[in-house]
């Protein structure tokens, strides 16, 4: 399968054409940082891997990495309040992998089962998220069923108040090419774990050393947060360009090469 790798220059294009504010409303509702979404009006800023599924891995990933204690029941409840409830719970599979369990199609969620010890994480607590899932599945909340083939030719992280569509079409020398992106949305991210972390305190779904309160755990969810992403990205993209877009508040924007 050809896939075209995107230059600065096409990124430029591609955000430019692709890039939306995000919505007040609906600001920490998430999807994956697959790049197989449709470029529908309502699709979710918050590009996270693995979506929802992902984002309640980092959090007993960070309790594994930094040795404190979790109430893994209690933590899954703060994490459904951050969230705003669980009919917002965002998880996806594919027209490949269908339903077969839930978030089959999930890359992020594929890795993670396949290697656990790579994302700090144990067998019991992968059980626990697919057991939920199962569950969530049976009582009507439903997975997106991304449809196509991986297109991606580069990562974007965003910075700023804006998503971007992963879907586009370039302009070659050989014609018109279909493509995509990998996006990662970390503003967004860093406010929905502000608000976690607090949750998670106020909760009592954790229990942090002394001297320990929101800001040490909002910075341990960031540490394993880039950990999870990089993990990913060099096993799923590990041959594609890394930019990061950094947004103003006008939507004007740079473009960094990593």
């Amino acid at each position: 399968m050809f896939r075209h790798i995107l230059n600065g220059i096409e990124v430029e294009s591609l955000v430019r054409s692709n890039r939306y504010r995000v919505s007040s409303e609906h600001r920490f509702l998430s999807r994956c940082i697959d790049g197989r979404y449709e470029n529908a009006d309502d699709l979710p800023a918050l590009a996270f891997p693995g979506a929802d599924v992902g984002d309640f891995a980092v959090v007993m990933a960070t309790a594994n990495d930094y040795g404190f204690t979790i109430d893994i029941d209690k933590a899954f409840l703060s994490f459904l309040k951050t969230i705003g409830g669980v009919e917002h719970f965002r998880y996806h599979s594919d027209l490949h992998h269908g339903q077969t369990y839930p978030a089959s199609g999930c890359g992020h969620w594929k890795q993670i089962n396949m290697s656990p010890e790579a994302y700090r994480l144990k067998k019991d607590q992968i059980d626990f998220i697919n057991h939920n899932l199962n569950t969530m599945k049976k009582n009507g909340i439903k997975e997106n069923l991304l449809k196509g083939e991986h297109m991606e030719g580069a990562v974007l992280q965003l910075t700023g108040d804006y998503g971007i569509k992963p879907r586009f079409i370039i302009e070659t020398d050989e014609g018109k090419v279909e493509t995509a992106v990998f996006v990662y949305q970390r503003t967004l991210t860093d406010e929905r774990h502000r608000l976690l972390a607090r949750n998670l305190l106020e909760d009592k779904a954790v229990r942090l050393f002394e001297g320990c309160g929101e800001d040490y755990l909002y910075q341990a969810l960031s540490d394993i947060t880039d950990n999870h992403l990089l993990e990913t990205i060099g096993r799923l993209a590990k041959n594609l360009p890394v930019f990061r877009i950094a947004f103003d508040n006008k939507g004007d924007f740079k473009i960094i090469n990593l």
